[in-house]
């Protein structure tokens, strides 16, 4: 028998809020509204009253909804929303609408393999990085849905939210971010009240907030109004004014609560006409949950038992589920659940049953005895593994559930080896939360069962401690593998204490964690075999645990870093020599950009390319990229970048690929192409949401970024103080950029005291990390600024090993031209004017090289101020000739801050001869003027690098730029050009 939905009253003006902001995503101004609210305020109702008006307006329209039921799968929301469209999608269309996406949405809805049992395979990448691009490819379909030529739009309802489980949310959050232009609306429902202060949908809704990606609606109670009209249309006749006005007191305007006040009165017999009722004696309940259990004791015995075995099913129970637990015949159950259904408690959906309100359930399971609802769980586990024995698989996370809550009438070894299985399920979907809750439920499973020998127990947390680290919970992460470790040293196990070591050194976090975390590996290196593989993964993640000991075994790591390669080719372990080899690149990192480094970054490209691992071939490509950048190749930097490109695209790689937009930035920034330089580090942090681990590192990257820019354009402290905004002064790299701060505002003091702090710190770990050129040359500059000569004698001594190199922020994501330069201005503080002019002249040489125009502009102005501050005569034609140069160089790029300087520097009276710079047409500098009529001479770029001493590539950027310019197509409009103007002959 069909349950009588109740009638939609009230909430028309949320409804129409609703329904206008449907036609703004209609016009592309997709988002996201959640609609908020106690239990019973109509959220369902006005979702699904949402949902009939849209499919009539010709919108697709997709649902879904989180449940609290035991062992639910994660990702439900959006599973049983996609479940839906595939469904009822045909099999060509379906594959057409997926399209590379297919493979992804099929780890949510595993049904999809079977339509489409050809789905083209995954590329393999790192299980840190799948997460995103599972999101990516689910976003990717929902977003191909919203943009079909034969709807409208995609409505995507998803109710019930507080009991979604965090992955899910995050793909919420994931999708409200690629909403801005989209004909998509996202509507969601929550209760409120039950979001505690770790529920992980706050995180989400203040991310929604800060973010302005959508927006909460609470909903209220009923007006008075409103309550009378919906008392009316449940009664089926109009209610007396003072009648009405009792309920919607008692009701408190809660739709769902007045809905079973009104069945309660009806049932007790109560005139609802009457205008005088003894209200004073209708013992009407005092909340919805006593009328709701008033309501369930007049039920028949097979009635009360067939919703209590619902209740412990949870929503969506079949029927033959609902059977084999309660154990009523097929025909007086059929019968059962008519009654239930025309009474509103128990609802059809689909090839199930739903309770009729959430309320319902919880009401009906608080109300069990703890002897019956374990023994009810005992009976729906033992129902699923009859009716389910051919596959289990789809069942596992219920089965573990069920026997779990069976507690004492239970089977403590059913329970442990369903819930791992549930765990593992989890993993495969990139469910990390989810798995690491699994595990912590098996190891409490084991309380009420057999005890673990040591190895169990040692797997068992080693399972949760990688569960707790990719899912971002490195603290407890840490906990769960010191654990693990314990449990293998008293199993006298050498290779799970070693992945125990490994696991807790993936992030040690403090100098006591680093210290524990190099015995832990030393340790598990004593126990292991001399020619095992996991000694050379130990090995490896000791090589970059003993530069941060105090004090730092730095030739020690060096050391053991040769021995893990070495013996990983003893071996001839293709993929434990890529791990080697990697460690012994990053040991390497502080050296010069050496033949040794440039092999291993080729020789980890092959074994990527033959094994096929492309996250390796990313890592391969990206020392490539460093290598070059350092050394100054900047051909070899854009091919590198190119090539990782093309990688992360070809993986969906969600930790690579925000970083690409990162590099090009760094390539804009030599540029001087400074807007379009802000734009794509933007871009990048934009992008961080889909892999936590890039957050903190991309934040790093856009603040040094416009720290850079700031000092480029000008000394505006305003511009440096919105670059510096939230700095701790704390943390050395934070002090540095303090220091920084201090020095723009002229605040000498404050800086000298803040550069002496740092050192006093021995640096903190700049010394041991991959930014400790570039926050050298940071403190140089710093240093110059204040014109301190007791810290240049300092920092002029931790410089040197840099020489010839550029400075460069981490893997290459910021560069500030070439270590040279700052050298140059240290040996300037400290009147060293021999040394300047050697590093002056060798930063020019690398900064033209590679084709760094703002960098190379402001060596030239620094260059010049050096020989005029060393007062030789013969030095004046050569500082004419740099601040010329760089003077041209401001105004094409836009340093108006410098030119001014530059050209305070070239009215100095020594310099009084030299001439006016001369303006050529359309913007073009001096150089640019050299390039073209060489070119127009018929040179090629070869012979035009060649006559101006300058590299083919840097020639190339600036043909590109005389194109862009002057309108020119190719070299012969250009010379066309040249003759014109009268620039050539």
């Amino acid at each position: 028998m069909p349950t009588m939905r109740p009638p939609f009253v009230g909430r028309q003006q949320e409804l129409t809020a609703l329904l206008a902001r449907l036609d703004a995503a209609a016009a592309g101004e997709g988002g996201v509204v959640l609609l908020a609210g106690a239990p019973g305020p109509g959220k369902t109702r006005l979702l699904g009253e949402l949902g009939e008006r849209a499919a009539a307006l010709g919108w697709l329209v997709l649902a879904g909804r989180a449940d609290d039921g035991a062992g639910l799968p994660p990702y439900l929301p959006f599973s049983e929303a996609l479940r839906g469209y595939i469904r009822a999608c045909p099999d060509d269309e379906l594959r057409h609408r997926l399209g590379r996406a297919a493979a992804e949405v099929a780890l949510l809805v595993p049904e999809l393999a079977d339509r489409l049992p050809d789905l083209p395979p995954r590329p393999a990448i790192s299980p840190e990085h799948e997460r995103y691009r599972l999101f990516e490819n689910v976003c990717d379909l929902l977003l191909a849905l919203a943009q079909g030529t034969e709807s409208r739009g995609l409505l995507l309802l998803l109710d019930d939210l507080h009991w979604a489980d965090k992955p899910s949310l995050l793909l919420l959050q994931h999708l409200a971010r690629r909403l801005a232009g989209a004909r998509l609306l996202l509507v969601g429902a929550f209760r409120r009240e039950d979001l505690g202060g770790e529920h992980p949908l706050l995180d989400v809704l203040a991310v929604l907030r800060r973010e302005a990606l959508g927006e909460s609606v609470d909903l209220t109670a009923l007006a008075d109004d409103e309550a009378a009209q919906l008392t009316a249309a449940l009664a089926g006749v109009a209610p007396a004014v003072e009648v009405a006005a009792t309920i919607q007191r008692r009701s408190e305007g809660n739709p769902f609560f007045l809905g079973e006040l009104v069945r309660h009165l009806q049932r007790d017999g109560i005139d609802l006409t009457d205008a005088q009722p003894a209200t004073e004696r209708w013992r009407l309940p005092a909340g919805v949950r006593e009328v709701i259990g008033r309501r369930l004791a007049r039920l028949s015995a097979a009635a009360q038992s067939a919703l209590q075995s619902g209740a412990v099913l949870g929503d969506g129970f079949a029927f033959a589920e609902l059977r084999e637990t309660c154990g009523i015949e097929e025909e007086p159950l059929l019968d059962t659940l008519d009654v239930l259904a025309a009474a509103g408690l128990l609802r059809e959906a689909g090839p199930g049953y739903q309770f009729g309100h959430a309320l319902i359930r919880e009401t009906v399971y608080a109300g069990l005895s703890l002897p019956r609802r374990e023994r009810l769980h005992r009976r729906a586990a033992e129902a699923l593994e009859r009716l389910y024995s051919a596959n289990l698989v789809p069942h596992v996370a219920a089965l573990a559930s069920h026997w779990r809550l069976a507690g004492a009438v239970g089977d403590a070894a059913k329970a442990l080896a369903y819930t791992r299985q549930a765990a593992q399920q989890a993993e495969t979907v990139f469910a990390w939360e989810v798995a690491a809750a699994h595990w912590q439920a098996a190891l409490a499973a084991v309380e009420a069962g057999p005890p673990l020998t040591p190895l169990e127990r040692c797997e068992l947390l080693l399972a949760l401690g990688q569960a707790q680290y990719r899912s971002g919970e490195l603290s407890l992460s840490r906990r769960s593998y010191w654990q693990a470790a314990a449990s293998a040293r008293e199993a006298s196990e050498a290779v799970p204490l070693a992945r125990a070591a490994l696991g807790y050194g993936e992030f040690a976090g403090s100098s006591d964690a680093t210290a524990n975390q190099i015995a832990l590996l030393e340790e598990a290196l004593g126990q292991l075999p001399e020619k095992d593989r996991w000694r050379v993964r130990v090995i490896g993640l000791l090589v970059e645990s003993l530069p941060w000991s105090v004090p730092p075994e730095l030739e020690r790591a060096d050391a053991l870093s040769r021995e893990a390669v070495a013996l990983a080719r003893q071996l001839e372990d293709p993929a434990a020599l890529a791990y080697a080899l990697r460690q012994r690149h990053w040991q390497l990192l502080n050296a010069s950009p050496t033949a040794e480094r440039r092999d291993i970054a080729t020789e980890m490209c092959a074994i990527a390319e033959k094994i096929g691992d492309l996250v390796l071939l990313e890592y391969g490509e990206r020392f490539k990229l460093m290598n070059a950048l350092e050394g100054g190749d900047i051909v070899a930097v854009d091919q590198a970048i190119a090539h990782l490109t093309t990688l992360a695209e070809r993986a969906h790689d969600g930790y690579f690929l925000p970083q690409i937009a990162a590099f090009q930035a760094m390539s804009a920034l030599l540029d001087g192409r400074f807007d379009e330089t802000r734009r794509l580090v933007a871009a990048a942090e934009d992008s961080r949401f889909g892999d936590a681990a890039n957050a903190p590192l991309l934040g790093w990257v856009r603040r040094n970024v416009l720290i850079t820019i700031n000092q480029l354009l000008g000394d505006d402290p305003a511009m440096l103080e919105e670059a510096t905004e939230g700095v701790r002064l704390t943390a050395t790299p934070q002090l540095v950029q303090a220091s920084l701060l201090f020095a723009s505002r002229g605040q000498h003091s404050e800086a000298r005291s803040t550069l002496t702090e740092v050192i006093n710190s021995n640096y903190g770990g700049m010394r041991r990390s991959g930014a400790w050129s570039f926050m050298l040359t940071r403190l140089a500059q710093v240093c110059a600024t204040i014109a301190d000569r007791g810290l240049a004698v300092e920092f002029r001594q931790q410089l040197p090993p840099f020489s010839g190199r550029t400075a460069m922020f981490m893997w290459g994501f910021v560069c500030t031209g070439a270590v040279d330069h700052y050298l140059g201005l240290l040996d300037a503080t400290l009147q060293d004017w021999d040394a300047a002019e050697r590093h002056f002249q060798s930063a020019l040489a690398l900064n033209e090289r590679m084709a760094a125009r703002p960098f190379l502009a402001q060596t030239q102005r620094e260059y010049a101020a050096m020989l005029l501050r060393r007062g030789r005569r013969a030095d004046v034609p050569r500082a004419r000739e740099l601040l010329t140069k760089a003077i041209a160089a401001y105004d094409e790029l836009g340093m108006g801050y410098w030119a001014s300087k530059a050209r305070a520097l070239l009215a100095d009276r020594r310099l009084a001869s030299a001439p006016v710079r001369v303006a050529y047409p359309n913007g073009l500098s001096a150089r640019e003027v050299e390039v073209l009529r060489l070119a127009a001479a018929g040179k090629s770029n070869r012979e035009v690098a060649e006559a101006l001493v300058i590299s083919v590539n840097t020639v190339l950027r600036h043909v590109n730029h005389i194109f862009a310019k002057t309108g020119a197509q190719n070299r012969v409009e250009a010379a066309a050009y040249a003759l014109r103007r009268g620039l050539v002959e």
